[in-house]
Parts: C-alpha cells; sequence; structure tokens
C-alpha cells in the first residue's frame, strides 16, 4: 500500500508491504522488484518482509539504495527479534522478519521493538516498531 504522512511542511510518501509468506526467496525477491518500481519519490518502506536480515531479500533492497533503520541504531546487525516461529507465544520473539527501509536522506534518530513482548503476544505473532525519524 501506497500512502502519504502530512509532517509539518510537506507530505512524505511511503510504503506498507507485507511480502509472501511460505513461498521460496525468489518469489519474495520477483515481488521486490515490483515494489522497487512503484516505490518512485517513497522515503520509507515498512512492513513485514519475511526475510531474515542477512537475506538476498534485504540485499536487494540495499543494493536499491534503502537502508534498514533499526540496522542503524543496534550495535548487532541482525536487530531485535520481532516475530514468533508458529505455536504459544509464551517466550520472546526468536526471528526478525518486520522492517521500517529508508533512504539515505532519512536520518534514524530513534528506533526500536518494545521489550514489553508479553504485552504485545495476545494482539498479534509480531511485534511492532517504533521510529524517530528525519526528514
Amino acid at each position: 500500500m501506497r500512502a502519504e504522512i502530512e509532517v509539518v511542511d510537506r507530505v512524505v510518501p511511503f510504503i506498507d508491504v507485507h511480502l509472501g509468506a511460505g513461498v521460496p526467496a525468489e518469489e519474495r525477491l520477483r515481488q521486490i522488484g515490483l515494489l522497487l518500481t512503484l516505490a518512485g519519490g517513497a522515503s520509507l518502506i515498512a512492513g513485514d518482509l519475511n526475510a531474515e536480515p542477512e537475506s538476498a531479500e534485504l540485499k536487494e533492497f540495499a543494493n536499491s539504495g534503502w537502508r534498514d533503520a533499526e540496522r542503524r541504531m543496534y550495535a548487532e546487525a541482525s536487530g531485535p527479534s520481532t516475530n514468533w516461529h508458529a505455536g504459544p507465544r509464551v517466550k520472546p520473539p526468536t526471528q526478525r522478519l518486520d522492517y521500517l527501509l529508508v533512504r539515505d536522506r532519512v536520518t534514524v534518530t530513534e528506533a526500536c521493538v518494545p521489550e514489553d513482548w508479553e504485552r504485545w503476544a495476545p494482539l498479534s505473532d509480531h511485534l511492532p516498531l517504533v521510529a524517530r525519524l528525519g526528514l
């Protein structure tokens, strides 16, 4: 979904996406190709990419000028886990599938996943991403 956020004196285009789950990486790469043709002047891409941080999918975004906002904030390469594998959510999430991707012109001053995962577990199999950005 492509949308716009009104921020003070400008409109910021962004894209919210959910790439295919349970499909081969090649299918997600095809979806990314289509997404990038639609991205145009967007400054942000957010969503469930169904891909791990070191995947070919994330490399494809990086090769196209998109950067992982959380990776800019965390010392560890992968950033925090955002998603549970199938089954009961009685322990912290163990995989990272959700991202906020930004162009280089966007400054990331804060990005996090809430640590109180127990609060969010009944609501979704994904934790929210929170970021403070400068344009």
